[in-house]
């Protein structure tokens, strides 16, 4: 396999095909490039339903969304099409889930169909927005940890608040494999930091929420058809763009636990 690396993250692998062949080597081998680079690309997949969810079941265990619902026959996959901008869920910077006690590691995204033009998606290296933030602000949130929620995303979708969830995580995540910290606050999720005056704690997200998403830390991905895209969500947040109005773009989503 030929690997090409991005900088602040990100890499393309190619000469490489997912199957029942795949060895444990290459598994490994796929793994250790994956939690160097945060995102991985595999371009030119031609992929149903079953073939992603055994690609998927390599690396971890395949989760149901909290909010959405899967298609028929494989209930962990969401299909993402576009309703147009109003109902676009994702135009925001976020980590996947994080309103969950244990959100997903891993997000796999394919591409079904993609628009000619726009839809591309960003994504922005956690480890350098904690590494760069200025050590006054490091000494001053060890130890906090922010409080999460899925209210925004019911209300957006019309649905019920009593299927509201709550997750308190750090605001500064060690990485169970790398051990590396990652600032984890996401705008889309994120209600306020706990133990602290609400006043102070909107100015302090509003900081980092700027501070993680800063063009030095991202890497831009443009989407062609059969495109897989995995990201670490432990350490990466991404933000979809809709600039591409009333065009269709279907993409298969599907996240695990390791």
């Amino acid at each position: 396999m030929k690997v090409k690396k991005f900088k602040p993250l990100g890499a393309e692998l190619t000469n490489f095909v997912f199957n029942n062949k795949t060895t444990e080597e290459e598994l490994t081998k796929l793994k250790k490039i994956f939690l160097q680079n945060s995102v991985l690309i595999l371009r030119g997949l031609d992929l149903n339903a079953k073939n992603l969810l055994s690609i998927a079941r390599l690396w971890g265990k395949p989760q149901k969304h909290t909010n959405f619902s899967g298609i028929e026959g494989y209930p962990e996959i969401i299909k993402i099409q576009n309703y147009g901008k109003k109902f676009h869920t994702n135009d925001h910077w976020h980590s996947d889930v994080t309103f969950e006690e244990k959100p997903p590691d891993i997000t796999f995204l394919y591409a079904l169909e993609v628009p000619l033009k726009g839809g591309n998606t960003l994504f922005s290296n956690q480890y350098l927005a904690y590494e760069f933030l200025p050590i006054k602000i490091k000494n001053r949130l060890e130890g906090f940890r922010a409080k999460h929620s899925n209210i925004r995303i019911l209300k957006m979708m019309g649905q019920d608040s009593k299927k509201e969830k709550y997750a308190s995580h750090p605001i500064f995540r060690i990485h169970p494999e790398t051990n590396k910290k990652a600032l984890y606050v996401t705008e889309a999720f994120v209600e306020g930091i706990e133990g602290m005056g609400e006043e102070e704690s909107s100015r302090i997200l509003k900081d980092l929420y700027l501070e993680s998403s800063k063009t030095k830390y991202r890497f831009e991905h443009r989407w062609i058809k059969g495109d897989l895209v995995m990201w670490d969500n432990r350490c990466v947040q991404h933000y979809a763009i809709h600039d591409y109005g009333d065009e269709t773009r279907n993409m298969y989503r599907i996240t695990i636990n390791i």
